[in-house]
């Protein structure tokens, strides 16, 4: 006895679960709290081209390392920045990224300090 589906042990058998397609609530009560969502993606920073360091820029970076040990002893207290050191408040990376965007006016505001930095405000 020839069968065009197969004999009863291969034949596909009728699936007890319906796709998606046909019942869109069916898989719904599978999960159970919804996907997460994705965080929002921070603004990218500007381009800042390569440059020779004015006076100027030399006067804001040693500035904000004076401010930035000033802070991190107030914030941090004078032991922790005597034993971890100031970059624990604020990097150099970070400090060279002010006085880069400084020099080439893209700092006008806090905003602006915020996006160049990836600070969170």
């Amino acid at each position: 006895p020839s069968n065009p589906s197969g004999c009863t042990r291969c034949a596909p058998h009728p699936s007890l679960l319906c796709c998606d397609i046909c019942n869109s609530e069916h898989f719904k009560e599978l999960f159970i709290s919804p996907p997460p969502i994705k965080p929002t993606r921070a603004p990218n920073r500007s381009s800042v081209k390569p440059y020779n360091a004015t006076a100027m820029d030399k006067d804001l970076k040693s500035g904000l390392r004076i401010w930035r040990h000033e802070q991190a002893t107030a914030v941090l207290g004078k032991y922790k920045v005597r034993k971890w050191g100031v970059i624990l408040f604020m990097s150099d990376e970070i400090v060279q990224r002010i006085v880069d965007c400084a020099h080439n006016g893209k700092i006008s505001t806090a905003e602006h300090i915020a996006k160049e930095t990836r600070w969170r405000r």
